[in-house]
């Protein structure tokens, strides 16, 4: 009997920069800034190199500068109680130059990272050949997958069944917003199919730890996690097969 197995394609070196995040880089490379972050706050900041003309408006999370500095867009050039970062050469080009289109892709006041998100801890494991086990690309996938969760209307309402979720049916006056990030979310996880779907909604969207999701699903232990890297893999392209108009910037 000959076995087939599907091939993925090889990620990008380069990680695209995801579209909540260019803001921030247009201003450090527009106005040749430093992201400024000081100890113990929840928030960095935008400011002139001069001191002048600071751009404290422009706010980003801690773990977002913790994302940006693993893929190379930024670089400290100063630590201490305020330290500073800058934009890399490989931040520059991943950066647009104009600004982005209006998109129903859009941030919303309830949309907060979590801390110790599953994937952002299986992130920080190493292989043994001291790789990481996910890559910065499997953790914006599993943002992304996350906020059109959120957007959908599900984040005060749970749903952690894949198959309710596709099935899931909205009042008739439903803003078109949420419809639209339904019809994502959805596209994404039957992509996926049983099994690789139910435990991307459930460590990417519920923030379910591995070793809880294999025990609901009636899996072997460990397997969780290795199921979960096949999930992170196929969602990284279908988002730029499928999804790049909207969820990165090439």
């Amino acid at each position: 009997m000959t076995l087939t197995c599907a091939v993925l394609p090889e990620l990008p070196t380069i990680v695209p920069l995801p579209t909540l995040l260019v803001p921030v880089m247009q201003a450090l490379v527009a106005n040749e800034a430093y992201l400024a972050v000081g100890d113990g706050l929840a928030k960095a900041v935008v400011v002139s190199r001069d001191g002048s003309d600071a751009k404290s408006e422009i706010t980003v999370d801690r773990e977002a500068v913790d994302d940006l500095l693993l893929w190379g867009h930024i670089t400290l050039v100063r630590s201490g109680q305020i330290s500073l970062y800058e934009a890399t050469d490989i931040g520059r080009s991943v950066t647009p130059k104009e600004a982005l289109p209006p998109s129903t892709f859009r941030p919303i006041d309830s949309l907060k990272a979590q801390k110790e998100n599953p994937v952002k801890i299986l992130a920080r494991k190493k292989m043994a050949d001291g790789s990481p086990f996910l890559g910065p690309e499997h953790v914006s996938a599993a943002d992304l997958l996350c906020e059109d969760y959120r957007l959908a209307g599900f984040e005060d309402h749970p749903v952690g069944a894949m198959r309710e979720l596709v099935d899931y049916i909205y009042p008739t006056a439903t803003d078109r917003a949420i419809l639209d990030a339904h019809d994502r979310l959805v596209n994404a996880l039957q992509t996926l199919g049983p099994d690789l779907g139910d435990i991307a909604l459930r460590c990417c969207c519920l923030g379910e730890g591995v070793e809880t999701a294999e025990r609901r699903m009636g899996w072997s232990a460990r397997s969780g996690k290795i199921v979960l890297r096949i999930a992170l893999r196929r969602l990284v392209v279908h988002y730029e097969a499928v999804c790049a108009d909207y969820c990165f910037v090439s």
